[in-house]
């Protein structure tokens, strides 16, 4: 046991105190989110561009990746993707990804959108358990994907060949749902539609993974919070 601070009026308290006895600050959940993002700033390893989950799992965030796979319904999704991927055109749309990214890459210019472009093909072919985040989420800063340049890049993107692939995903979506049984590949050719807006400044992680790293940097966002109202 031992004195610290209270966040709030400054008066020193037991750090297993539930509340300041004098604001009636909570202290014990103070120290907890504490040392939580502590061990979090000891143990993360940030990569230049980590561009899939494995990039993410191995390097990144300090994620125990084979609980989280093992809690994931791994074979329910393997069998969904299969699925996915015989019947309800991911072979397909993958492969489209790819055709658009080759052409980025033939134009030399285009080579940041080729790389773009394999990776979300990649995702078309098993997207079930899948999303796409923002790098800025687990990098925690802006990189040239994330910051002004990737909107700039991302418009030029959309105007480019983004569109063509939003119209097939869209369209591939809209007869999914009139087939009712297909109504699962329709959220999934929704969610690679919505990539086509923007995927510069994306990776593709596991769900759960994703939830991993949104807790962390909520963790940490509530620890800034609290740091800027004591400095105030």
């Amino acid at each position: 046991m031992s004195l610290i601070p209270c966040p709030e009026c400054n008066e020193n308290v037991s750090d297993q105190a539930p509340n300041c006895p004098k604001c009636g600050h909570p202290i014990s959940k103070s120290v907890e989110i504490e040392e939580s993002t502590q061990k979090i700033d000891k143990e993360k390893v940030i990569t230049n561009e980590p561009r899939s989950d494995i990039d993410i799992e191995k390097n990144v965030f300090p994620i125990d990746v084979d609980s989280l796979k093992n809690n994931s319904n791994s074979g329910l999704r393997t069998f969904l993707n299969i699925c996915w991927f015989v019947f309800g055109g991911g072979f397909f749309m993958g492969i489209l990804w790819w055709i658009v990214g080759l052409l980025m890459y033939i134009t030399v210019i285009g080579i940041p959108f080729g790389k773009s472009c394999f990776v979300i093909g990649n995702f078309s072919f098993h997207p079930f358990g899948r999303e796409t985040i923002n790098r800025k989420l687990i990098t925690g800063k802006k990189d040239i994907g994330t910051g002004g340049l990737g909107l700039i890049v991302n418009i030029l993107w959309f105007i480019i060949g983004g569109i063509w692939l939003f119209i097939g995903h869209f369209s591939a979506c809209i007869v999914s749902f009139i087939g009712i049984i297909t109504i699962p590949f329709a959220f999934q050719h929704w969610k690679l539609a919505k990539i086509c807006l923007a995927p510069i400044g994306k990776t593709v992680v596991l769900n759960s993974v994703a939830e991993k790293i949104r807790e962390i940097r909520g963790i940490e966002e509530i620890n800034l919070q609290k740091q800027i109202k004591t400095a105030l």
